[in-house]
């Protein structure tokens, strides 16, 4: 204990989350995988589904199907810009190329990034489902990776007027069940609680979190992420720290991904 609480002592001295080793220091829960710096262009294509997963988020899919297995699970950070849209992309791609069949959820119903990234804003998604508006089979759109390689992906919804209850509901509940039933892996892109804290309820119904953490991130912000998630029933799975070492070289961004096919 004494020790526990010199390393929280020295960390919060620091305040920043240097390196995959101060994580270690700092939380009880595996690192699953710790991605390495790349040029500004680079980094970007990994968004793009055709674009074939780093080594390092190979790694993490694999050591996160070790630990949760099949399930739903809700990848996060504790504030924006610390590659938790980039980390849920990488990994879905990972374990498709691995032969699993793979769901994508855009939760971030506001802000709809990863839908935007894949053009699918304005389609039916997770709002349209808590409405009751759609079915999850009428929300879940294919993206092709190649090969005869693919996951689904259900985006955020194209805006219609929702509320928390709606987000809260049993209708929502029984979808997620369905979803879990369904695939062998859910990847949840969960936006920052306080600026989406209507999606809480899914973290109850998750079977595990990732916790995205970007190197040099605030250390208080990731206390603060780990007490919420607590507090909502969520059970953290790992922690990816993002975009940490020095970039390779030669390392270029590759060619745009294909459109996903609707």
């Amino acid at each position: 204990m004494l020790a526990s609480a010199l390393a929280w002592f020295r960390a919060d001295r620091d305040h920043r989350v240097r390196d995959a080793d101060d994580l270690t220091r700092v939380v009880d829960e595996p690192v699953l995988g710790e991605i390495e710096t790349l040029p500004a262009q680079a980094m970007l294509a990994l968004r793009k589904p055709g674009v074939p997963p780093l080594r390092s988020y190979q790694l993490v899919a694999s050591g996160l199907r070790s630990t949760v297995g099949r399930g739903v699970v809700l990848v996060t950070g504790p504030s924006g810009g610390e590659g938790a849209t980039t980390t849920t992309m990488q990994i879905a791609s990972a374990a498709a190329r691995d032969g699993l069949q793979v769901l994508v959820v855009d939760a971030a119903i506001r802000s709809r990034d990863l839908s935007q990234m894949l053009g699918l804003a304005d389609w039916p998604g997770l709002t349209s489902i808590a409405t009751g508006d759609a079915s999850l089979a009428q929300s879940a759109h294919p993206v092709h990776l190649g090969n005869g390689v693919g996951f689904s992906v259900v985006p955020a919804g194209h805006g219609q007027p929702y509320s928390r209850e709606q987000l809260r509901s049993g209708l929502l509940q029984q979808v997620i069940a369905e979803m879990r039933s369904r695939y062998d892996l859910v990847l949840v892109d969960l936006p920052t609680l306080i600026s989406q804290p209507e999606t809480t309820s899914l973290i109850s119904a998750s079977d595990g979190v990732v916790v995205t953490v970007r190197r040099d991130g605030d250390l208080g912000s990731l206390r603060r992420l780990r007490e919420q998630l607590q507090l909502f029933g969520g059970t953290i799975t790992g922690y990816v720290l993002t975009f940490a070492g020095a970039a390779p070289a030669g390392r270029a961004a590759e060619s745009p991904a294909p459109q996903p096919s609707r």
